[in-house]
């Protein structure tokens, strides 16, 4: 350990002459004269004469020799050997006949023949170099003699740092509550040093929660040097939509402290509803139009709205007014995907479809969208069948002699997609015209001048009926065999006739 000094003084003896290097060299830790930058050098270290063991080192440069009444320059270095600071630093130095010093060198006090420079700290490991100027006097070697004093107190040195803690608090403007809340922490320190023991609380309102079911968000950021940052997220949970209104506050050792601006987020909710207008009845093979329509009543977006139901069996999908790809018709399901519906907004799809059976057809499915409950499709059509029947007569032979028998046959079908009921056959006979005989699909029996047959309880569709009927021409002339037919669903008779010539 170096030893420690207060208020020092020391020599530094020195001649103008390079002859008084014997002089210089005998005096105990200097070393001896050498030449470097034109001038020559002595050294001490002091107090102990040895670098190693000493604290200060003093060094002078004077030039070699200097012609009498002429100027010269000299400097003195003063180098802290220590680990420490040096205070009070003075040096006081022979001063030469015309003793000056030259600008911006350190100023220095000459009284009495000498000069004192009053060097004050020199911190550890620096060097002070002080500079002057003299005349050369008489011829002869002319010594110079420096005195240094100072002080070598035991320092030691203490970082004051101030610690600046910072925190920002990032939340979304909106948020579905079953999304929850993204609340991101962004804390630094703005200042200097380290910020210890740091924490981020912040206190949840009523009706919010984190996963664990706690109110209170509480971070133990630990340590964060100077400049650092941190980013963290929590997720809140929401149980109601409404206001998440909150702040949140961070601390650290010695009572840094921080908080945020309130800030608040609107928890929203979708709430889906679902329309579905169809016909009550359809007849087969008629296109009839279904219009659904989706409307959003609360006040978050419903996002990834669609809508789907059954198709019944011989239901087919003829077109819609969708967009292209957001309706599709596969394995027995329609699927409408109507994307995002906004608070107070809606989606309306219009479908044109067709059955092939007559049924009472039910329509089942759901419509949902993302955050919202679903809402149940239910609606059943009666797709039923029209009969349609035509009656055609027609005579085997024309014209026939009078007294000859004539043969028509009646064919009766049924052109529609539903089955014709309780059909009823009826024949008129002209005068001149008598009944032979009548059957086929049911019996007949004369009735005056007619052939009424017996009902028949159904005819399907495109099924036919056929009846034969045999009369005698009993008189020449035009006759007409004339039908009529009836059934449940006609509103008046079918009819249709036939002409037949009799001659003589």
């Amino acid at each position: 350990m170096k030893p420690l000094a207060s208020s020092l003084i020391l020599f530094l003896i020195a001649c103008e002459a390079p002859h008084s290097k014997s002089t210089e060299a005998s005096q105990p830790g200097v070393e001896a004269m050498r030449a470097e930058d034109g001038m020559v050098w002595t050294r001490r270290a002091f107090p102990t004469g040895q670098r190693e063991s000493s604290e200060l080192l003093v060094e002078r440069g004077l030039p070699a020799e200097v012609q009498s009444g002429q100027p010269y320059e000299y400097e003195i270095r003063l180098t802290n050997l220590t680990d420490m600071v040096l205070t009070n630093v003075v040096l006081t130095d022979t001063a030469p006949e015309g003793f000056t010093i030259p600008d911006g060198a350190m100023a220095a006090q000459a009284t009495n023949g000498f000069a004192t420079w009053k060097v004050g700290d020199i911190e550890a490991g620096a060097t002070t170099t002080l500079r002057a100027k003299a005349m050369a006097g008489t011829p002869g070697a002319f010594r110079h003699i420096a005195q240094v004093r100072y002080d070598a107190p035991l320092a030691g040195t203490t970082m004051i740092v101030q610690p600046k803690l910072e925190l920002e608090r990032r939340v979304p403007e909106l948020a579905l509550a079953v999304d929850g809340i993204d609340v991101r922490y962004v804390v630094r320190n703005a200042g200097t040093g380290t910020a210890r023991e740091v924490v981020i609380e912040e206190p949840l309102p009523e009706g919010f929660t984190l996963a664990d079911g706690s109110d209170t968000i509480r971070i133990d950021v630990g340590s964060l040097k100077a400049g650092e940052e941190r980013t963290i997220r929590r997720k809140v949970k929401a149980k109601m939509p409404g206001p998440f209104e909150s702040s949140a506050k961070v601390s650290g050792f010695g009572g840094l402290a921080a908080e945020t601006a309130r800030a608040t987020v609107r928890v929203t909710t979708p709430n889906l509803q679902a329309e579905a207008k169809w016909p009550s009845r359809a007849a087969i093979g008629q296109v009839y139009a279904v219009i659904l329509t989706l409307k959003n009543d609360g006040d978050g977006p419903a996002r990834d709205a669609k809508a789907s139901f059954n198709l019944p069996k011989g239901v087919t999908l003829v077109d819609n007014d969708g967009e292209a790809g957001a309706v599709r018709a596969a394995n027995g399901v329609l699927t409408w995907k109507a994307g995002t519906v906004e608070p107070g907004g809606t989606a309306t799809l219009t479908l044109r479809m067709r059955a092939e059976t007559a049924a009472e057809l039910v329509f089942e499915g759901t419509a949902s969208a993302y955050g919202a409950e679903d809402v149940v499709l239910k609606a059943g059509v009666e797709q039923y069948g029209i009969a349609t029947v035509d009656i055609e007569v027609s005579d085997q032979v024309d014209p026939l002699q009078a007294g000859s028998q004539a043969v028509y046959v009646v064919t009766v079908r049924n052109q529609g997609t539903a089955a014709a009921t309780n059909l009823v056959l009826v024949c008129e006979l002209e005068d001149g015209l008598a009944l032979v005989e009548a059957g086929g699909s049911s019996k007949g029996a004369a009735e005056e001048m007619k052939v009424r047959f017996e009902p028949v309880g159904e005819l399907q569709p495109k099924a036919t009926l056929t009846w034969r009927i045999v009369v005698t021409g009993e008189k020449a002339g035009d006759k007409r065999f004339r039908v009529a037919l009836t059934a449940d669903q006609l509103d008046r008779p079918v009819e249709a006739s036939e002409s037949t010539r009799f001659f003589e």
